[in-house]
């Protein structure tokens, strides 16, 4: 038994789609160009809330929690989380995507490292305590323990 294939679309309903789709395509790449020129960030990462953020330029020092966007530096460590997926590609400096997140300490804060987690000032942060491994199971290297200035 001999089997045709005839097309879905004529080739002038095909063509307009093609065209329809690159249209669509132009659009939405053209929208996330203007969010990025308009301060506007799309956080991917679940350490803050996933979604759209507005960034603002702030005249003046940071303060302990303000949320700022930052671009990792290209480090070993950035490397390996990006290699794990913890740090999603983006527009930064080594294709990372800037990372948003809360200010813990500033500028003459005392920041102690413990196993049992961070503590700015005497005062433990939530959700700091080290952990011996990721979700997937992989071994964590422990952030060197001490205080710093």
């Amino acid at each position: 038994m001999t089997q045709t294939h005839a097309p879905i679309l004529p080739p002038g309903q095909r063509r307009r789609m093609m065209v329809s789709c690159g249209v669509a395509a132009v659009l939405v790449a053209g929208s996330l160009v203007s969010a990025r020129f308009a301060g506007l960030r799309f956080n991917q990462t679940p350490s803050m809330p996933r979604g759209i953020w507005q960034v603002a330029h702030v005249a003046g020092p940071l303060g302990r929690g303000q949320i700022v966007t930052v671009c990792p530096p290209d480090t070993k460590a950035v490397r390996l989380g990006a290699e794990r997926g913890y740090v999603p590609q983006g527009d930064c400096p080594g294709g990372y995507e800037a990372l948003v997140k809360p200010i813990a300490a500033v500028q003459g804060d005392l920041v102690e490292v413990a196993a049992s987690g961070v503590r700015v000032n005497g005062h433990q942060v939530d959700g700091t305590a080290q952990l011996d491994q990721d979700s997937a199971g992989r071994p964590l290297r422990a952030f060197p323990a001490g205080a710093y200035q």
